[in-house]
């Protein structure tokens, strides 16, 4: 079963997740939390001033700023190679499109089948009952007898 850890008020499965844990008393949820250490905080703060001072640099020497560089449009040529890929790509797509309606063709058929099925297995499911009644019936008639 569950081992229950001495400083937790909830359950918590052995092995299941690494890392911290915060628990949320209201619904009972455990979701994980990335832990925040103090030297990460520190080493933000470093990157932080260090920023302020490289602004402070921009600012007497503008640093020249890398531009968008454009890449060439093509024009599409078509050959003949293309012509048969694009006969064979709708070909392909009206075969998709047969197949999608022989599928839903069959899903029909097979919603249809199970619910026969139910049918049949709840009329069979009466009969049953019935013949257990006339079975007991039958059984007290011969006991009071």
């Amino acid at each position: 079963m569950e081992k229950r850890k001495k400083d937790l008020p909830h359950w918590v499965t052995p092995g299941v997740f690494s890392g911290n844990y915060v628990v949320d008393e209201a619904v009972e949820r455990i979701s994980i939390v990335k832990p925040v250490e103090p030297a990460a905080k520190a080493e933000e703060e470093i990157k932080l001033n260090g920023n302020d001072e490289a602004v402070n640099e921009e600012t007497a020497a503008p640093s020249p700023k890398p531009e968008l560089v454009l890449e060439p449009t093509f024009e599409i040529i078509m050959r003949e190679t293309d012509v048969a890929t694009s006969d064979e790509l709708r070909s392909l797509e009206q075969e998709v499109a047969t197949l999608k309606e022989e599928v839903a063709a069959w899903e029909k058929r097979w919603k249809e089948a199970e619910e026969s099925q139910k049918k049949e297995m709840q009329y069979l499911y009466q009969v049953v009952l019935s013949l257990k009644k006339e079975w007991e019936i039958e059984r007290n008639e011969h006991r009071h007898n």
